[in-house]
């Protein structure tokens, strides 16, 4: 008997609008990029080969504007390294990237903090502040104590760079001068300042660099790069190489190469050039090297606001030289250095958020709900109840989706850090710094308004990163950043509900190395637990008990995506080297599958994108479906060898393409297809050869969630990137040719 197809319903109707990208830093170590958002969200990303991916996200705060990051090494005390901001609001905030919080804020000393730079060597943090003056901390220093303070000279510091030896430090301020500061008796080396062009102020200094031999390096609003000897503080070379501001600069580990970039989206990139052995300055040093603009290009659509190099590590262990650039369109770029010029970049999409969408389906749901937010706001959709056979969308009005809820809460201190919808579809939880639930009763679209009933958590309930519910929806599951897993019990008494908060016992780590659950799933039976750190370990915790069972063997990568496996008790992990991991909780073993298939899954082992979550379907429950951005690929974990029903593996290519041969939509028909598309929704009863063996469908994306909704249904929500891309200002208009 030949497999049923699954059919397949496209909605389009979410609207995430990612942040743009401030600030980039790598840790020292080059395996991991901080990402600062507008919005003031720090995402944290794993730099290998093949595994890029955001690990983790710490919310930002409410209505900070924070401007740069900055990185320390690991030590013994930090393993994970120290993580600082900066920002207007004139306080520098340091981060742990394991559990995902602020561990303390300090004064700026100087009101607004505009920049600020670290030397891994010295310990010392430059923090460039308004009024003139440079703060330097000494990040040895548990309590952060300042050692030093240049003078105020008036201007704010828009930026700040140390040499690579840290014996020099340079302050470029909005008055156009660039100073250098000699670290050990604070006093100054050089000044330099920009010609003014015939203007009456000279440009302001968006971005500077210190390199070996204090050759100074600024990037001005005047769409300049411009390379000064900062020993006498005399010009070298000055390139007008963009046509609007350059925001940035960056130069790779051995300096031979400096890269800049700025409102026109170009990326310019410039080589030392080699001087004559005779030529040398007239203190008997060698001459300042020239330097020449050598090539560009333009990865980005809209304006660059943060480079950042670093050596990329492949799973090989060898690495190459890469080059991440960000900015409003919210993309991560990556460019090999070594062949800037001819390599393609690699775009990671922002989308979609982690944990920022989710959605209850299934026969206790009376219709498919999704639930979704933006750091700020929390909505709540509606689906149509599909059924086999059903009518298309454009010709059944009522298949259009319904917004039940717009839901605008009053955040505490940070962004929205996660939420999650109940299965039964009528409990939100929202949590920030607190944890709130939302009960819908009897919700109708003509009066969402009335239905909703608001309820806190207990006091004790700490700050969550991830949330789900239990199938019967009666405890909601927190994993929190302090490395517990607790459990709110929702208990109905007539019309008083009062939700009571139970703490596992027992973690997978030591006290004194708390790292945040970043990851959290629940089996079908509501008797295990799964959860993931930010440190790559994977929990099993017995909900009968409530308490923490075992955990899994080191994996060769970081979980991406935790599921149960419908009717048993086995877990399934995806990793982001491409494996699947299938756990045995009762007996606490790895089970027989994972034995037999420890290399990386065969069709998706050449992609850049990693699993980003698991699904199953209710009709093969042995196979699991990962989902990504632009993929699905369903993997049989069943041990036996597949049965003669099962599709045939020659259709495994041709299930990625559109099929050969098909008519064009004309009239009446592509009306139709039209006025589907704006409702949002495809035609309904779109099926799929696919998910039912070890198959790949690359027909979707950039996809936001995909789940199933019945026995052989399933959920596909999509958003454009050109919609996307309509939420952006305008960028630089860029003449080009035959236009």
């Amino acid at each position: 008997m030949a497999a049923r197809p699954v059919a397949i319903h496209r909605c389009r109707f979410v609207e995430q609008t990612p942040h743009a990208v401030e600030s980039l830093e790598f840790e020292p170590e080059g395996s991991r990029l901080a990402v600062l958002r507008a919005n003031a969200d720090i995402e944290l990303w794993r730099m290998v080969e093949g595994q890029v991916h955001c690990e983790a996200k710490i919310a930002g705060m409410i209505d900070a504007p924070v401007r740069r990051l900055a990185w320390s090494a690991r030590s013994d005390r930090h393993p994970a390294g120290r993580l600082f901001s900066c920002g207007l609001h004139g306080l520098v905030t340091e981060w742990d990237p394991r559990s995902l919080s602020a561990v303390r804020s300090f004064d700026s000393v100087g009101g607004a903090a505009w920049s600020m730079a670290l030397h891994h060597g010295s310990g010392r943090l430059a923090v460039g502040c308004e009024d003139g003056g440079c703060s330097l901390f000494d990040v040895h220093s548990e309590e952060m104590e300042l050692c030093h303070r240049t003078p105020p000279l008036g201007a704010r510091l828009l930026c700040v760079a140390f040499d690579p030896r840290g014996s020099h430090l340079a302050c470029a301020s909005a008055d156009g001068s660039v100073r250098v500061w000699h670290t050990a008796s604070w006093q100054a080396v050089s000044q330099m300042v920009l010609e003014s062009q015939g203007k009456k102020k000279p440009p302001l200094i968006w971005s500077v660099l210190l390199l070996s031999g204090l050759c100074v390096v600024t990037g001005d609003s005047s769409g300049h790069v411009s390379y000064f000897d900062g020993r006498h503080g005399t010009l070298v070379g000055r390139f007008a190489s963009h046509q609007a501001d350059v925001l940035c600069l960056a130069a790779s580990a051995d300096e031979t190469a400096v890269f800049a970039s700025g409102v026109d989206q170009k990326v310019a990139l410039f080589c030392p050039q080699p001087t004559e052995p005779s030529s040398s300055s007239t203190e008997g040093r060698a001459a300042p090297r020239a330097w020449a603009l050598t090539c560009s290009r333009r990865p980005h659509t809209h304006d660059v606001r943060a480079l950042a190099t670093a050596q990329l590590r492949r799973p090989s262990g060898d690495s190459v030289p890469v080059l991440v650039s960000g900015g409003i369109d919210t993309q991560l770029a990556i460019l090999r250095t070594d062949l800037f010029e001819r390599s393609p970049p690699i775009k990671c999409l922002p989308l979609p958020h982690l944990g920022s969408l989710s959605s209850a389906v299934g026969p206790s749901t009376p219709a498919p709900r999704v639930l979704c937010h933006d750091g700020l706001e929390v909505s709540l959709w509606q689906l149509p109840s599909f059924t086999a056979g059903a009518v298309p969308a454009s010709e059944d009005p009522s298949a259009s989706p319904t917004k039940l809820l717009l839901l605008r809460p009053q955040l505490k201190q940070r962004n929205v850090a996660a939420t999650s919808l109940s299965p039964c579809g009528e409990w939100i939880a929202v949590s920030d710094s607190v944890t709130r639930l939302f009960r819908l009763r009897d919700a109708a679209a003509d009066r969402p308004a009335e239905a909703l009933l608001r309820l806190s958590a207990p006091a004790e309930t700490l700050p969550a990163c991830c949330s789900v519910f239990s199938p019967d929806s009666r405890l909601l599951f927190l994993g929190t950043v302090a490395g517990l897993v607790q459990a709110l019990t929702i208990e109905a008494d007539g019309r008083s509900i009062s939700p009571t908060v139970h703490t596992m016992r027992g973690r997978p780590t030591e006290a004194d190395s708390v790292a945040a659950i970043v990851r959290i799933a629940v089996s079908h039976d509501a008797q295990w637990l799964a959860s993931s750190d930010t440190q790559g370990k994977v929990a099993l915790y017995s909900i009968d008990t409530m308490s923490y069972r075992t955990s899994l063997p080191a994996l060769s990568a970081p979980p991406t995506a935790l599921a149960f496996m419908p009717r048993s008790e086995l877990l399934v992990v995806a990793t982001a080297s491409k494996q699947l991991v299938v756990f045995d909780a009762a007996k606490g073993e790895l089970a027989e599958w994972t034995l037999r298939n420890s290399a990386p899954i065969a069709e998706i082992s050449a992609s850049a994108e990693v699993p980003l979550r698991l699904s199953f379907n209710p009709a093969h429950p042995e196979t699991v479906v990962l989902s990504a951005q632009s993929w699905l690929c369903s993997v049989r974990l069943s041990l036996e060898e597949a049965a003669a029903d099962a599709p045939d593996a020659s259709l495994a290519k041709d299930a990625a393409k559109p099929p050969r041969g098909k008519k064009r939509l004309r009239g009446r028909e592509k009306r139709k297809a039209k006025l589907a598309e704006a409702a949002g929704l495809e035609m309904n009863g779109k099926t799929s050869p696919v998910l039912h063996g070890n198959r790949l469908v690359s027909n979707y994306g950039p996809m936001l969630h995909f789940d199933f909704m019945a026995p052989d249904t399933a959920l596909v929500v999509e958003q454009p990137w050109l919609r996307v891309m309509q939420k952006f200002p305008p960028a630089l208009f860029r003449q080009r040719f035959g236009t």
